[in-house]
């Protein structure tokens, strides 16, 4: 069991060295702009995250096909999840590739945010990777959405205001 956990544990951490480092080289899309930005349909994530829904299935469902309907949906929170990473990954590149020679407090407050929506969007990521193979445990990362929201609009806020005043130069 111990060897289990281990070989879980390295492997979660190889795949997190994959997915930082693809999320860093694999955005070259992120200089056009808003377009190169995952559709995130936060009503739908934020849907699949809530709890009414999932006692609804659970009261609806036999065990076995509440099991597969949970399973898909965890699925399809970690696309989301992935999604939101990416983004923000873009919204990095894009922040750097901008290269002003005085950064604005803006620009300094969407680094650290992408930074941290990214690596909480990675550990929810893994945490229900084991509530996929353990359907007791229930993890939910609605706050985590809210940030995000909040961030991708303070985001593209400020790429509209670079851009007019790029265009203004």
């Amino acid at each position: 069991m111990a060897a289990t956990v281990l070989v879980f544990f390295s492997l979660a951490i190889v795949l997190f060295v994959l997915w930082a480092v693809r999320g860093s080289f694999h955005r070259a899309s992120a200089a056009r702009g808003s377009r190169g930005f995952h559709a995130v349909d936060t009503s739908a994530f934020r849907n699949l995250l809530s709890n009414d829904d999932d006692h609804y299935l659970q009261s609806s469902l036999s065990p076995s096909a509440y099991r597969k309907a949970r399973r898909a949906r965890l699925r399809a929170v970690q696309e989301y999840l992935l999604r939101m990473a990416e983004d923000c990954a873009a919204i990095l590149e894009m922040l750097r590739l901008a290269n002003t020679d005085v950064p604005s407090p803006l620009a300094g407050i969407l680094v650290r945010r992408a930074i941290r929506i990214r690596v909480i969007s990675l550990g929810f990521w893994f945490l229900l990777w084991t509530e996929w193979l353990f359907p007791g445990l229930e993890l939910n990362p609605i706050r985590i959405l809210r940030v995000y929201e909040e961030f991708r609009r303070r985001a593209e806020a400020s790429m509209r205001q670079s851009s007019q005043e790029g265009s203004l130069a």
